[in-house]
């Protein structure tokens, strides 16, 4: 597969390295002048207690996309999903698609630009930190769900990317994953404020009712589906706690939740960017 990773941060850059140890043609597109320079002239080092490689990988910096791109992963910070779809606006092919690795609900910003049959979803649980120029820290192998926003059917194209990605499994209901780690994101956004790693602040019984609290009330919001979406509610809805099951498992200790290393950085979103010029860490 030819694949364009716009973003190579903690996550992108995971999921390209592991793509082109594979064999796939691999692009990884990032702002950081950088960080694509140590990868075109070192590699890419994934590091860490899952397994350490160095991968020979293509790299460039926005102004060196490709006129054309068949297949694209959007792995940016959500707040710069929209200049990413700009820079896929001329250059995505007509039968092309792009996969959102995101966290948060941005497959919308995507659908306006590049159009619904041309998007599709996953929910990702991978803990990962950019460490520096051309090194990425993987800390779990976790969750990696894929499929189609209209729900239901696994396509072709679906079961293309999940053979052509690390950890992937297609799913009929990826709304329903997406919906489930919302609901753990607001329990991220409570532990950011402390100084503990993600499962020591899941694990403190002090702060199990606080967490209980928001896991409800998150609950309780109305099942969101995006505009290429068919799925019912009630579908959506249901699969939320197997998203929400799948979103706890596996988060090594140390790991900290993106929104906390954000604001080490000074308020500032950190890593998996292309158009972002911040640089940091990420746990998605």
């Amino acid at each position: 597969m030819d694949v364009v990773v716009i973003g190579a941060g903690a996550i992108g850059g995971t999921l390209g390295a592991h793509m082109a140890r594979a064999g796939h043609r691999v692009l990884l597109c990032d702002q950081d002048a950088e960080h694509v320079a140590a990868i075109r002239e070192n590699g890419l080092r994934i590091e860490g207690p899952v397994e350490e490689f160095t991968v020979r990988v293509d790299a460039v910096t926005p102004d060196g996309l490709p006129d054309r791109i068949d297949h694209a992963i959007v792995a940016v910070k959500s707040l710069h999903t929209a200049s990413a779809a700009e820079l896929l606006r001329d250059r995505l092919a007509p039968h092309g698609w792009v996969l959102t690795v995101q966290n948060g609900l941005t497959a919308d910003v995507l659908v306006d630009v590049l159009g619904p049959e041309r998007v599709v979803s996953s929910f990702v649980n991978v803990g990962a930190d950019l460490l520096g120029p051309g090194r990425i820290l993987q800390g779990n192998v976790a969750a990696f769900h894929v499929g189609e926003l209209a729900g239901g059917e696994i396509t072709p194209r679906v079961r293309e990317m999940v053979d052509a990605l690390p950890y992937a499994r297609a799913t009929g209901n990826v709304l329903g994953y997406l919906w489930g780690k919302e609901v753990y994101g607001a329990m991220l956004w409570a532990g950011a404020v402390s100084d503990l790693p993600i499962a020591d602040t899941l694990d403190r019984p002090a702060y199990r009712p606080l967490m209980m609290a928001l896991a409800a009330r998150s609950s309780r919001r109305r099942p969101w589906r995006s505009r290429g979406s068919t799925a019912s509610s009630r579908t959506t809805w249901r699969g939320r706690s197997t998203g929400w099951r799948r979103s706890t498992g596996g988060a090594p200790r140390p790991t900290a939740a993106s929104t906390a290393t954000s604001w080490c950085a000074g308020g500032r979103p950190r890593s998996t960017r292309c158009t972002a010029t911040s640089r940091g860490r990420s746990s998605t």
